[in-house]
Formats: structure tokens, sequence, C-alpha cells
């Protein structure tokens, strides 16, 4: 793995036009202009080699972003061997990469959604009850559609490293973001608008979440990939409640009733009903988080808005593991994990 400096660079595209006209060249030498040209065209079949290492690589088309270029830190070019999972692949030089600030889900098995609201205290109307549940489909395979994306598209390709930091996860790996030198294709970015793909920051790879949560938002609307799931939809703020849900990464959306303090912790409410309704808890700088025994701090929230007068009344859309109690929980670490939603006149 070697480091790199940005230069220049052909694509493939420039290369095939170089190609045809370096061949138009050779023809017209080898032929005086006097004499008929009898020569057969060149078969269309020898080209489809050619034409598919291009559309291969064009098919994909977002560069990376800004965040990713601006980032400070070493930066590494080496090549794609093969996918080691949806998200992770190794390198010729033996290092495995995990991509960083997207994740792509498992599926589960979804209890069906009644038509009328079930009594939640009464466990024979709770839709998450043994027996109520709905088996998978084997038509989709997030996972397995995108290792195989991975390993069709980076076989052996060289590929640019932009470590996110520069410790490595628990499992050994470097999280990083992925160019493919070819054609400057940002590969977290392309995984995130087919659908193959959420973003899911962390607190060391949350600076390209902004940026990769607007594209997730264009490949929901064309209920792209696991997006056309129903797992996997946006689930109300009203919905949060059902036990369905709990224990799974979620999006949940709504309108924010109010926001309240209760000593170190900060609430965002989306009812009346602190035991029935859904709510978000920001944990207060220097207050240790239960879960991952990190430091939460609402200076970051409130800096952001999401915090204070000026969150009631709107509609934000959040993500995180739902928990149960009350009509659920979602403890979000980074403002990046909760996004202002424009409500459609």
């Amino acid at each position: 793995m070697s480091t790199h400096t940005r230069c220049p660079e052909i694509r493939i595209s420039d290369r095939l036009s170089l190609w045809f006209k370096s061949a138009n060249r050779t023809k017209r030498s080898n032929h005086s202009p006097d004499v008929e040209d009898k020569s057969k065209p060149v078969s269309l079949i020898l080209l489809i080699p050619l034409l598919a290492t291009l559309f291969a690589s064009q098919a994909w088309s977002l560069p990376v972003g800004r965040c990713v270029t601006a980032r400070t830190g070493q930066v590494l070019t080496t090549t794609f061997v093969r996918a080691t999972g949806a998200n992770a692949f190794l390198t010729s030089d033996g290092q495995e990469i995990r991509l960083a600030g997207i994740a792509t889900p498992h599926r589960f098995a979804l209890p069906p959604m009644p038509d009328v609201a079930p009594d939640v205290d009464d466990p024979a109307d709770d839709p998450s009850g043994p027996g109520d549940s709905r088996p998978i489909e084997d038509a989709f395979d997030p996972l397995e559609s995108a290792r195989q994306t991975l390993d069709t598209s980076l076989l052996r390709q060289t590929v640019r490293l932009y470590p996110t930091g520069p410790t490595r996860d628990r499992y050994g790996r470097i999280r990083a973001n992925v160019e493919r030198v070819s054609d400057g294709l940002w590969v977290e970015a392309e995984l995130v608008r087919t659908g193959l793909a959420r973003v899911e920051p962390l607190r060391d790879d949350h600076d390209c979440a902004r940026e990769l949560e607007e594209i997730e938002s264009q490949a929901r609307a064309a209920d792209a990939g696991l997006w056309a799931l129903p797992e996997f939809a946006v689930i109300a703020a009203d919905d949060a409640h059902r036990k369905r849900w709990s224990g799974h990464y979620v999006l949940i959306e709504g309108k924010v009733l109010s926001h309240r303090a209760s000593g170190a912790r900060r609430y965002l409410n989306f009812g009346d009903n602190f035991g029935r309704d859904f709510a978000i808890l920001l944990v207060d700088k220097g207050t240790v988080a239960r879960r991952d025994k990190t430091q939460r701090s609402a200076d970051r929230f409130q800096d952001d808005g999401f915090f204070g007068p000026g969150v009631d009344g709107k509609r934000i859309r959040v993500r995180g593991i739902l928990t149960r109690g009350g009509g659920g929980l979602i403890l979000p670490s980074l403002p990046e994990e909760i996004e202002w939603v424009q409500v459609q006149n």
C-alpha cells in the first residue's frame, strides 16, 4: 500500500477515444491514397470486451465528496482483491478495509402491521408476539447484493483510501472512504445511491454523513434497493411504540411536540404521554452513556438547533437502535443522526 499525491488521470472513455484515433492513423498510413481500400471494418465482436470495461467503469458516476478530499491525513493507494462482506474488502497487501459511514443491514422477520392499533399492555394484542412473524422473502438480499457489487465493480481495480482516523476498528480493519481510481467513483456514495447501504455514522467517521444522507434521501424516494422492503421503511413516530421494531436500527420521523430537561438529560418528545409516546434522549456533556461508554455532548445537538425552543413543532428524522421503554426511545450520539425534514406543501 503506497501513499499518493493527486495527479491528472486518463479516464477509460479517453483511452477509448485515443484507441480509435490511433487505429485510424494506422489504417491511413498502411494504404496508398490511390489504391482502393478493400480492408474490412473492425469486427464489433473484437470491441465487446473493451466496451464492457468502459460501461462497467462508467456505470457508477458519483465522485468523491468534498468531505473526503478535505480530510487531512495520509491517502493510501492499493488494489482491491475480494469483498469480505457487504461493506468490507481485502487489498493486495493483505489489509482489510471497512467502508466508512455506511452499513448494509441484515433483513429480519417483520410481523404484519394490524389495521387497528393494538393495546400494547395486552400481550395477546402485541404484533410481535409468538407465532406472528412473517417469513423473509428470498427475492432480494441487501447483504449479498452489496457484496457482489463490490466484487464485480472493483475486482483488480486500483482504489484510493482516505482513512477516517489513525486507529482500526475492533476487528483490525482500516475504516476509510474509498475511491475507484479509474473514474474517481466514491464507493460509499454509490452503494447508498443504489439502495445497497444506508448511512450509519460513527463518532470517528461522521464527517461525510450529511452528504451521504442527501444521497440516501433520493434513493429512498426512488424505492431503490433496501428502501423497497417494508422492514427498512421510515417509521412514523406514532408507530414507534410497537414492539415489532425494538432492538433494530431504524429511521423514525415525526413532529417534535416539546423538549424538556430532566437532570442531566435532554428529551425531545413526540407526544404528551411520556409513558406511551416516542422520544429522543440527548445526554449532557460529561454524562457517560450506558451502552457504549462514550461521552455524548448535548452541546453539539444544541449548536445544530436540535435542542431548545426552536425545535418544537419542527419535523425531524432520527436514526439509531430503538430501545424499549415507554413509547420507544432512541439515544443518538451525534447530531448527524438527526435530520431536518422539509415539509412538502
